[in-house]
């Protein structure tokens, strides 16, 4: 068990690490990204065999790292519906699959947007 001091010191460096781990995505660097998380990570596993209730000063940095938290998994999942958008404007969708008279699959080609001239 560490004094609340260096828990502070710990939580105010998740803070840090989670807006490093955000300015590696905005700039896709993987590596950074690997390295920010896998720093987190080892400083939220120190932190979970904390038994000491939080000082007013640790709950708001909790707090501050649940919102910090909380804006990179915003970022990421809307990030990650854009590229999807973005394919499927360049790919086009996945059609379900039709079935002819037979039970047999019928074959459908669709292409995206940009492949068929929709745009």
């Amino acid at each position: 068990m560490s004094s609340p001091d260096s828990r502070l010191s710990r939580l105010q460096r998740v803070i840090d690490v989670t807006r490093e781990e955000r300015e590696a995505a905005k700039s896709l660097d993987w590596q950074a990204l690997e390295a920010a998380t896998q720093i987190k990570t080892d400083l939220l596993a120190t932190l979970e065999d904390e038994t000491v209730p939080l000082t007013d000063a640790e709950r708001d940095a909790a707090e501050m790292v649940r919102l910090e938290t909380q804006r990179n998994a915003y970022f990421l999942s809307f990030t990650l519906q854009w590229v999807q958008d973005s394919l499927d404007l360049i790919q086009g969708s996945p059609e379900p699959p039709a079935y002819g008279y037979g039970g047999d699959v019928i074959e459908s080609r669709s292409s995206g947007s940009l492949v068929n001239g929709k745009v």
